[in-house]
């Protein structure tokens, strides 16, 4: 696996220095270790965009010439412009197991979708346990072999050094029927109930008719 590494500055605190560093093109962060050790740092926002845009399990963190090894625990974007707000980076400490979540990664088409079926991701990640030197960037996971109806459970899953935490049932992807037949059977449904609604009508006011008959009387 490539070393990523990337370089950080300490910063200084409060919701003006914030400000600052957002005009200067920086993304404040926090570097914080289980021993509860937490440093305030800056990152050049155009350099982070960059290595969040490859295939990434773990790096570095260069800060004042100290070497971090860590995983981005928290990323948080502007939900408008998906501009990155803040990073929390989380301490690395070799032989100490991690538990984080990656995502998964299908490779293949589905033979069932060559039949006309459907294909549904599930989950888009799993919750994994493993040392720092297995931490994979993403979770490959064939499904080229899967026909109309069959399934891929996270118990079907094995990965090198890596201990999968969820469910052993919880489903990461299917393939299903065409859902044509089923649509059609629903609109017949509703044309039925449509149907059966002018009849309902008739019947009130037949009541109707005769309530009114009995007060004439």
């Amino acid at each position: 696996m490539e070393k990523v590494v990337l370089e950080a500055q300490a910063r200084p605190t409060g919701k003006r220095a914030l400000k600052d560093l957002r005009k200067e093109n920086s993304v404040p962060a926090v570097y914080y270790t289980g021993h509860r050790e937490v440093r305030h740092i800056a990152i050049d926002a155009h350099d982070l965009s960059r290595k969040l845009s490859e295939d990434i399990a773990m790096l570095h963190l260069i800060v004042d010439g100290e070497e971090l090894p860590c995983i981005i625990r928290e990323l948080q974007r502007d939900p408008v412009s998906e501009r990155i707000l803040h990073v929390d980076f989380f301490a690395v400490e070799s032989g100490q197991k991690l538990r984080v979540a990656v995502a998964f990664h299908l490779i293949g088409t589905p033979e069932g979708l060559k039949q006309g079926g459907i294909l549904e991701h599930a989950i888009r990640e799993a919750q994994i346990e493993c040392l720092p030197q297995d931490l994979p960037s993403r979770l490959d996971v064939e499904i080229s072999h899967l026909e109309i109806g069959d399934s891929i459970h996270i118990e079907d899953l094995s990965f090198d050094n890596i201990t999968m935490l969820d469910d052993p049932h919880t489903l990461v992807a299917h393939v299903i029927p065409p859902r044509l037949e089923t649509e059609v059977e629903e609109v017949k449904e509703e044309e039925a109930e449509e149907a059966e609604e002018p009849e309902v009508i008739t019947e009130r006011r037949g009541e109707d008719e005769d309530k009114q008959e009995t007060k004439e009387k």
